[in-house]
Protein backbone atom coordinates (compact mmCIF):
# COMPACT_ATOMS: atom_id res chain seq x y z
CA UNK A 1 0.00 0.00 0.00
CA UNK A 2 2.17 2.62 1.17
CA UNK A 3 5.44 0.96 -0.08
CA UNK A 4 6.08 -0.84 2.38
CA UNK A 5 6.65 -4.98 2.76
CA UNK A 6 6.75 -7.56 5.40
CA UNK A 7 8.90 -10.12 5.46
CA UNK A 8 9.81 -12.67 7.53
CA UNK A 9 11.84 -12.25 10.46
CA UNK A 10 15.84 -12.59 10.20
CA UNK A 11 18.89 -12.87 12.07
CA UNK A 12 20.14 -9.54 11.10
CA UNK A 13 16.71 -7.79 11.77
CA UNK A 14 17.01 -6.59 15.30
CA UNK A 15 15.12 -4.17 17.24
CA UNK A 16 17.90 -1.30 16.58
CA UNK A 17 16.94 -1.47 12.77
CA UNK A 18 13.69 -0.82 13.58
CA UNK A 19 12.05 2.20 12.63
CA UNK A 20 9.08 3.68 14.39
CA UNK A 21 7.21 7.04 14.38
CA UNK A 22 6.93 9.67 16.91
CA UNK A 23 4.47 12.27 18.53
CA UNK A 24 5.85 15.88 17.71
CA UNK A 25 5.07 18.89 20.20
CA UNK A 26 5.39 22.22 19.87
CA UNK A 27 6.43 23.81 22.53
CA UNK A 28 6.92 27.76 22.07
CA UNK A 29 9.99 27.73 19.68
CA UNK A 30 11.40 23.82 20.72
CA UNK A 31 9.44 20.88 19.40
CA UNK A 32 10.04 18.00 21.48
CA UNK A 33 9.86 14.37 19.56
CA UNK A 34 8.55 11.48 21.75
CA UNK A 35 9.04 8.39 20.27
CA UNK A 36 6.28 5.76 19.41
CA UNK A 37 5.10 3.21 17.60
CA UNK A 38 1.53 4.22 16.62
CA UNK A 39 -0.43 7.52 17.09
CA UNK A 40 -2.12 6.23 19.71
CA UNK A 41 0.95 6.69 21.60
CA UNK A 42 0.50 10.47 21.33
CA UNK A 43 -1.56 12.46 23.41
CA UNK A 44 -4.13 15.27 22.82
CA UNK A 45 -1.05 17.59 22.37
CA UNK A 46 0.71 16.20 19.85
CA UNK A 47 0.85 15.29 15.90
CA UNK A 48 1.81 11.56 14.88
CA UNK A 49 4.99 11.19 11.97
CA UNK A 50 5.48 8.23 10.56
CA UNK A 51 8.88 6.49 10.56
CA UNK A 52 9.51 6.95 7.10
CA UNK A 53 8.63 11.04 7.02
CA UNK A 54 9.72 11.82 10.74
CA UNK A 55 13.64 11.86 9.86
CA UNK A 56 12.93 14.40 7.22
CA UNK A 57 10.24 16.15 9.17
CA UNK A 58 12.11 16.47 12.32
CA UNK A 59 15.29 15.25 11.48
CA UNK A 60 14.80 12.83 14.12
CA UNK A 61 14.69 9.20 14.12
CA UNK A 62 13.27 6.77 16.26
CA UNK A 63 14.22 3.11 16.58
CA UNK A 64 12.49 0.53 18.89
CA UNK A 65 15.78 0.17 20.96
CA UNK A 66 19.26 1.48 20.70
CA UNK A 67 22.55 -0.67 19.63
CA UNK A 68 23.25 -3.03 21.51
CA UNK A 69 25.87 -1.93 24.19
CA UNK A 70 29.48 -3.58 23.67
CA UNK A 71 30.34 -3.63 27.44
CA UNK A 72 27.07 -5.20 28.56
CA UNK A 73 26.15 -6.82 25.36
CA UNK A 74 22.44 -5.66 26.34
CA UNK A 75 20.01 -3.95 24.34
CA UNK A 76 18.42 -0.38 25.95
CA UNK A 77 15.21 1.17 24.94
CA UNK A 78 15.37 4.79 23.32
CA UNK A 79 15.74 6.87 19.74
CA UNK A 80 19.03 8.29 17.70
CA UNK A 81 18.98 11.67 16.78
CA UNK A 82 19.98 12.61 13.10
CA UNK A 83 21.50 15.55 11.86
CA UNK A 84 21.70 18.52 14.18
Amino acid sequence: QNGEFWTFPVDDCSCEKVSVGGCVTSIGTHTKVTCAVSRDGCDEASVWVAAMDLPFEQQYECTLCRQPSTQSGSTQSGNTQSGS
